[in-house]
């Protein structure tokens, strides 16, 4: 309860709850039971079941699926198990056999509920994990039993020397294309010379967090760190900032500031609304990627990117986002009803995106701030 209280300012709230509000979609989607499912984290698990969350049939796909991978981690091959439940069923107290079959029977129940299988070689059966001890129990009771230990103990080893390398090999195969795809999609964009690139950056191994700027001329800023406040925090950072940082991050030619909504992720707050970031093959979005939101109630609102106004500089604000036809559309800030410096997209304007669209979501793009007077090819990300 305190560590809640602390961590989410509710003894109620866990973390990772928290977490998945603010990180993925649609709203309260992990969890046990009928229709959960996550399109961020186990996007590719849910557009399997048919992208509707757990159903019956899932429920008990997945089992079995926990099931096998189960009776491979008791002793390395899957025939072993069953002496291990023999085992079970031959412990000298009937207690101790309730206790344990209960135990067994309550866990692959519950877990049943969950959407995402959550094996994997080199994991194995991470959810039903807690019985391994009840049935190696199990198992050192039907050795003792059958006076079996060197053929039981050869098999094991025979069982690993035929699932370890194929167990290895597919773990390797799994993280080489995870990490493939994103070192692809991590590429830096080139920018033209009237841009300046905003990011802020959301990697678990920062901490805190950091800022991340590029300039026209692709030169790479040091990181800084992240402000605590939120308001103002562009002249915030610029205050961290070399002389010589300061003038290649604020040219004196026209520019446009891109604040890209993915690189906020996750969001600081939403109403009625979830989101995480979603690929699309547009050649106008920044590496590929922007910020899907799901309209999930009547007043949605995000909060979590950052627009500081100038009062030196003239300065236009837009939201581009993609239209039905998968292309990139600019919307001006006025016609969303938002004032110069706002740092969130309110119900009205996220209502004023979706009814222009028609659709219950919307994949966004960047906030710009056009500075000058640069052409209409730079608002739209083409060179």
């Amino acid at each position: 309860g305190w560590y809640n209280q602390r961590l989410t300012d509710s003894v109620f709230l866990l973390p990772q709850s928290l977490y998945y509000q603010l990180a993925d979609a649609p709203l309260n989607c992990f969890g046990l039971g009928w229709g959960k499912g996550c399109l961020y984290e186990h996007g590719d698990v849910v557009r399997e079941q048919g992208g509707q969350g757990l159903t019956t049939f899932w429920m008990l796909k997945n089992t079995q699926h926990r099931l096998q991978w189960l009776s491979l981690d008791i002793a390395q091959l899957e025939l072993l198990s069953i002496g291990a439940l023999l085992g079970v069923f031959w412990l000298p107290k009937r207690s101790w056999r309730r206790l344990a079959l209960l135990n067994i029977s309550l866990l692959v129940a519950a877990y049943s509920l969950f959407y995402f299988a959550g094996s994997y070689p080199g994991a194995g059966a991470r959810f039903l994990s807690e019985t391994l001890p009840i049935f190696h129990v199990g198992l050192a009771q039907f050795n003792q039993r059958t006076r079996s230990f060197l053929f039981l103990f050869g098999l094991a080893l025979c069982g690993f020397a035929l699932h370890g390398s194929y167990a290895h090999e597919a773990l390797r195969s799994r993280e080489q294309a995870h990490f493939d795809r994103g070192t692809a999609a991590t590429k830096e964009p080139r920018f033209s010379s009237s841009e300046v690139d905003f990011h802020l950056n959301f990697n678990p191994d920062d901490q805190p967090p950091k800022v991340l700027f590029h300039s026209h001329d692709a030169r790479e800023l040091p990181y800084v760190q992240k402000p605590e406040g939120q308001d103002e925090i562009e002249e915030k950072i610029l205050k961290q900032l070399s002389e010589e940082e300061k003038n290649i991050l604020v040219p004196t030619e026209a520019r446009l500031l891109h604040f890209e909504l993915e690189a906020a992720w996750p969001l600081i707050a939403q109403e009625d609304a979830s989101s995480y970031p979603s690929w699309h093959p547009a050649s106008c979005l920044s590496g590929g990627r922007g910020l899907r939101v799901l309209k999930e109630g009547p007043k949605p609102k995000i909060r979590g990117f950052f627009v500081s106004a100038s009062s030196e500089i003239s300065e236009e604000y837009f939201v581009r986002f993609l239209n039905r036809k998968g292309e990139c559309a600019l919307m001006p800030w006025s016609e969303l009803g938002l004032f110069r410096g706002s740092s969130q997209l309110n119900s009205a304007s996220m209502n004023a995106l979706f009814q222009h669209l028609g659709t219950r979501e919307v994949l966004l793009d960047a906030i710009i701030v056009r500075r000058g007077a640069p052409g209409p090819h730079e608002l739209n990300g083409k060179d």
